[in-house]
């Protein structure tokens, strides 16, 4: 989902919704965002730089965790973030979703 546009990734998410039953989780492991200067400067500007490379040349952005939140919202309202986990020193995550009962 890392490299896909937003309308894409929602569009992925709705065609798993099928299969999903109450309580059911998904993990996505991808790139999150972190929120300005909580990484080291050269990190920092790597990410950056990476996220503005990727929406001049392929019409796609990083996403920090309120972009996955807004994605799987409009994908479908029962998809609930329970966490975001990330590590110190990295911009990889995993966002950790619920199937909620309607």
């Amino acid at each position: 989902l890392h490299n896909w546009p937003d309308a894409n990734v929602v569009k992925v998410m709705k065609h798993l919704v099928s299969a999903l039953r109450p309580v059911a989780r998904i993990l996505v492991h991808d790139l999150v965002l972190p929120d300005p200067g909580k990484l080291p400067l050269l990190q920092e500007r790597r990410i950056r730089a990476m996220d503005t490379a990727m929406r001049s040349l392929c019409n796609f952005r990083e996403r920090d965790e309120a972009d996955w939140r807004q994605i799987l919202k409009k994908a479908h309202s029962r998809f609930q973030v329970l966490r975001v986990f990330t590590t110190k020193g990295s911009a990889l995550g995993i966002v950790d979703v619920t199937w909620t009962e309607e």
